[in-house]
């Protein structure tokens, strides 16, 4: 009689673990990319110049549609050599406006290749990836 409720129960865990595993992989691929991106880089502040509007719509309970916009910003910084750097983020918020100041991360190898240096930019991806593991 247990049998039939062990194997249940071991067929459910066996769908989980294959659905969970690849938010798994993500997960440590996001974090071990922040972690090893900010171990040696430079913190700075800088503006943003622009910004990217993107609109996206979000529907409620209701069917109700709500337009919002976020930020794509683009952001003008200075290297501790005094290197005038602009460049457009992978992060967008509706947070973010022109003329605002924040913070940029870089390496002094690879300005270009900067980052903004907020909690939600470096690491929103890997807590929802990672957060989708456990429930």
């Amino acid at each position: 009689m247990r049998r039939p409720i062990t194997c249940v129960t071991s067929l459910v865990g066996g769908i989980f673990l294959l659905v969970g595993l690849p938010f798994a992989v993500i997960a440590l691929v996001m974090y071990l990319s922040a972690t090893t991106f900010m171990q040696n880089a430079i913190t700075t502040s800088g503006t943003i110049e622009n910004c990217y509007w993107k609109d996206s719509t979000d529907f409620n309970s209701k069917a109700n549609a709500a337009v919002s916009s976020t930020c794509q910003p683009t952001v003008r910084f200075h290297t501790r050599e005094g290197r005038e750097i602009i460049f457009t983020s992978n992060f967008s918020s509706s947070d973010m406006h022109e003329g605002q100041e924040v913070l940029v991360s870089y390496h002094a190898d690879q300005p270009h290749d900067a980052r903004l240096s907020t909690f939600t930019a470096l690491w929103l991806l890997p807590i929802i990836f990672g957060g989708s593991v456990g429930c």
